[in-house]
């Protein structure tokens, strides 16, 4: 099955993806008169059956596309001599170069992340020597500490449930909606994959605009942080359609979501605190250069028979 449309229609059904997800989110207050902090488990839980339903319906629409008579020259280029992959394969859902998606990109994140993870390492290790036979016990008890610490101040149910909305139920639906579901949209449409790397992620962007009316708090303050995260969500959504369509698996930018969510924004304003400011800084610029430098070898299309390249 191969997804043909126009622009119009394209970006009109990854508008309606984004209305979707995010409704779906605001769904259960409206069988309610109790409003519950977005933290409350009852919240969390129901949101999970939300954004889990939305992420089932919505690649029924998908065929709906694909009885357009009239390929785009991008659709042409992946077409071949048969009717084009399957709607798994178009969602990035494949065992082909299943592995190697799962593990250079996390590798590649993980490169441009070197300051972060040497400074809450070292934070969380403190000065005190380590004798070699410590240093397993000492990893896993870090890898432990990244993924609970800013979720089990709550107690352990509470946080297990935080945890697992943060790292696995956000980073894998909203992934399979902006990236799964969006990506061949706009391919389907004719874009380039340059420009849908670019154009795509807007969608996923806007998607956390809600956030705008959430809560009290200062209305200055909200929409600063809003706007950093609408910025922050929109770099990052260049990498994760980067991701999908060079690897061809949705798996690449699931485990990317969901290693940056645990490693959060770079604490820069830290730095000015700590006695290694060089090295902070040294490694967050080395990890910046690598990070470019290995793009091309890590997360090339060759290696993980993307049927998206070359586009």
């Amino acid at each position: 099955m191969i997804i043909q449309t126009d622009v119009a229609t394209g970006l009109l059904v990854c508008s309606f993806f984004t209305l979707l997800y995010v409704g779906s989110l605001y769904a259960w207050e409206l069988t309610s008169d109790t409003k519950y902090d977005r933290d409350h488990p009852g919240t969390v839980k129901r949101r999970f059956v939300s954004v889990i339903s939305v992420c089932v319906v919505s690649p029924c629409f998908l065929p709906m596309l694909a009885t357009t008579p009239r390929a785009q020259p991008a659709v042409a280029a992946i077409l071949g001599g048969g009717e084009g992959p399957t709607l798994l394969r178009s969602l990035g859902v494949s065992l082909d170069g299943l592995v190697g998606a799962a593990i250079y990109p996390l590798i590649h994140i993980s490169i441009l992340f070197a300051g972060s993870v040497y400074m809450k390492f070292t934070e969380y290790k403190g000065s005190a020597p380590v004798a070699p036979a410590q240093w397993p016990s000492l990893l896993g008890g870090f890898f432990v500490h990244l993924v609970t610490d800013d979720h089990f101040c709550h107690d352990r149910s509470w946080g297990l449930l935080l945890a697992t909305r943060s790292y696995i139920i956000a980073p894998m639906t909203e992934e399979w909606i902006f990236r799964s579901c969006m990506c061949p949209v706009f391919i389907g449409a004719g874009f380039s994959t340059t420009t849908t790397i670019v154009v795509a992620p807007l969608f996923f962007s806007l998607a956390h605009l809600h956030h705008m009316f959430r809560g009290d708090g200062d209305p200055k303050a909200k929409r600063r942080e809003v706007a950093f995260q609408m910025v922050y969500t929109a770099v990052f959504g260049w990498y994760a359609a980067f991701l999908f369509l060079r690897t061809g698996n949705v798996i690449a930018p699931i485990l990317a979501h969901s290693f940056c969510n645990i490693m959060q924004v770079p604490p820069f304003h830290l730095i000015k605190q700590r006695d290694d400011k060089i090295v902070c800084w040294s490694l967050y610029a080395l990890g910046v250069l690598s990070f470019l430098l290995l793009a091309p070898y890590l997360i090339d299309p060759t290696t993980y028979n993307s049927i998206w390249y070359p586009i």
